[in-house]
């Protein structure tokens, strides 16, 4: 019995991390909301462009990881 508490207290603790995590995300990434105009962004740069989809990057911005450069992030943006 005392294994099933165990069992069912992790997996509510589980439940509980993923939704605060998905919250964060949720707001947007960089900066950017999720499903806004590109107007609203002068610092990025077209890079490329296939059918409704474009991607952008942003060359003022350094990322990184870990203590480790990202060479690039690219951005994509859809037109309705």
């Amino acid at each position: 019995m005392n294994h099933y508490r165990l069992l069912f207290s992790c997996l509510l603790i589980m439940i509980f991390c993923s939704f605060a995590a998905a919250y964060d995300i949720q707001k947007g990434i960089h900066g950017m909301n999720w499903g806004s105009a590109i107007s609203g962004y002068n610092q990025l740069a077209k890079v490329h462009e296939t059918g409704q989809a474009a991607f952008y990057v942003n060359s003022n911005m350094s990322y990184q990881t870990a203590s480790q450069p990202i060479p690039g992030v690219f951005y994509g943006f859809y037109k309705k």
